[in-house]
């Protein structure tokens, strides 16, 4: 399995907000370019130095490059640690 940050489309619990949009991690099959799932929540991250959370942020800076995924038409995966915001301590595999 393979992940990269992406933008999803949510829409608000109230209808006056319309649409929110957030990062979250999105996680791709062997082999397919669609994602079939998205983490639950938004993404948050903490790191060991503000050199990665730069890293970090360019990383998820690229999601604005990709296409818009709709939260309530993709599947989703339990919550981010809590402590790291993340599933995985390691790196993007999918740009």
């Amino acid at each position: 399995m393979s992940w990269n940050y992406r933008v999803v489309k949510h829409v608000a619990s109230h209808p006056d907000e319309g649409e929110l949009y957030a990062i979250h991690e999105a996680y791709y099959r062997e082999g397919e370019d669609e994602p079939h799932s998205v983490t639950k929540a938004p993404i948050t991250s903490f790191a060991e130095s503000p050199e990665v959370i730069r890293e970090i942020l360019g990383l998820m800076a690229k999601a604005l490059e990709k296409p818009i995924l709709d939260y309530q038409k993709i599947g989703n995966i339990g919550p981010p640690d809590v402590y790291t915001g993340r599933h995985r301590l390691t790196k993007p595999s999918k740009d």
